[in-house]
């Protein structure tokens, strides 16, 4: 037993060392990557015209940046930085493409920012902003005929915008849409879009690697004097969750057409409307400001070593959280401390990204001190509140839903 402790002993050091020195993020953090930045520059020589090129990519980048984080209503009155400070952001860039005559330079780049800096100006400017990223969410877009919904063939041409559109793979919500093979069509039909199978759907969003599943119903409206082989007025959307056990409407718009319109330009203005809405949604849900700094006590159990150290891994890896303190280590369970932006459920949305599981707080008689019967009045110790976190693959029968 002896021999034993000693052993624990040396691997609590290890871990201990190991999880307070290294940092949150271990990874370049894909919230803070901009991608396929193009910049074309005339100057008086190719060198110049280079030199100006980048610049502007960065200042495009860094741009992109700000409107991926910050909420649109705040961003009007948000202050690009100067030059010199946004060059400190950055971690490093690529360039994916470039041309060059003797006074023109076209290129395209890729910028990868330093989160923490990022996250200090953002916080310095007064602005709330967002740094989480969501797993990818599969959409499934309906539409409806009349009295019927179709979501596969060619009689869907609402889910044939979707696959053109350029699905925000780099955005906080990346969005992907189903291929339609025969899979597809047995785990969700025509007629299935408010009436699901559950499990079916959950199928679904595990093959396609996505963390939920959103359904999309457009649903076209002609005037009451135009013909239904012209250009609809508008295409009314209606978009509903489903991460709560049945459909659930979320949102809903009305997009207008215009005399510049074709049916297709139509429904590729709506895809981009959903999609803004997604992103929208999913930052409103995750915003931070800097005056939320705050922590949270938390009990890790795990049977073996390599539980616990894949545990640590992915709390490093987990966006949203500053640091990352261990507390106490015994055979079995371990005590941290998360330091992190925003409120608990923020926190709670943050891990469950990276497929982490935080408990509802549950009092802990541990600790609790009865009172004295001689002293009825006299202050004493409170049940402390115990928070758990695990990750999703390691959970015991009891803690799956």
């Amino acid at each position: 037993m002896n021999k034993f402790y000693r052993f624990f002993g040396v691997l609590r050091a290890v871990f201990a060392i190991t999880l307070l020195a290294a940092p949150a993020r271990a990874a370049q953090d894909p919230a803070f990557v901009i991608t396929g930045i193009k910049v074309d520059v005339t100057a008086e020589s190719a060198t110049t015209a280079r030199d100006q090129a980048f610049i502007q990519a960065q200042q495009a980048a860094f741009r992109q940046l700000a409107e991926r984080m910050i909420p649109e209503e705040d961003l009007a009155s948000f202050k690009m930085p100067d030059d010199s400070t946004l060059s400190a952001f950055v971690n490093d860039f690529e360039i994916t493409h470039e041309q060059l005559s003797s006074v023109q330079y076209v290129g395209t780049y890729t910028f990868r920012f330093k989160s923490d800096a990022v996250r200090g100006y953002l916080s310095g400017s007064g602005v709330s902003y967002t740094d989480v990223r969501s797993k990818p969410v599969l959409v499934l877009p309906y539409y409806e005929w009349g009295a019927r919904m179709v979501l596969w063939g060619r009689d869907n041409p609402w889910l044939g915008a979707w696959a053109r559109a350029d699905q925000k793979q780099q955005e906080l919500v990346p969005l992907s849409v189903p291929i339609g093979d025969l899979q597809d069509v047995a785990d969700m039909g025509d007629g299935d879009a408010l009436t699901y199978d559950k499990e079916s759907l959950h199928r679904m969003i595990s093959r396609y690697g996505a963390g939920e599943a959103v359904i999309v119903i457009a649903t076209p409206v002609w005037a009451a004097d135009t013909a239904e082989t012209q250009l609809p007025s508008e295409i009314r959307i209606a978009i509903y969750r489903t991460d709560r056990g049945k459909p659930e409407r979320s949102e809903e718009m009305n997009i207008a057409s215009e005399k510049t319109d074709s049916a297709g330009a139509l429904l590729e203005r709506s895809v981009q409307a959903a999609q803004k809405i997604l992103q929208r949604d999913w930052k409103n849900r995750t915003l931070v400001s800097a005056a939320q700094s705050n922590s949270l006590q938390v009990r890790v159990k795990f049977l073996t070593v390599r539980e616990w150290v894949d545990t640590q891994q992915r709390l490093r890896r987990v966006q949203g959280i500053n640091e990352v303190r261990l507390l106490s280590l015994k055979p079995g369970q371990a005590h941290v401390e998360l330091l992190f932006q925003g409120s608990e459920d923020r926190l709670r949305l943050a891990l469950a990204q990276a497929d982490m599981t935080l408990t509802a707080p549950q009092i802990s008689f541990v600790d609790y001190t009865a009172p004295d019967a001689a002293n009825p009045y006299e202050s004493r110790p409170t049940s402390p509140l115990i928070y758990d976190l695990y990750l999703n693959e390691y959970a015991t029968p009891q803690q799956k839903p």
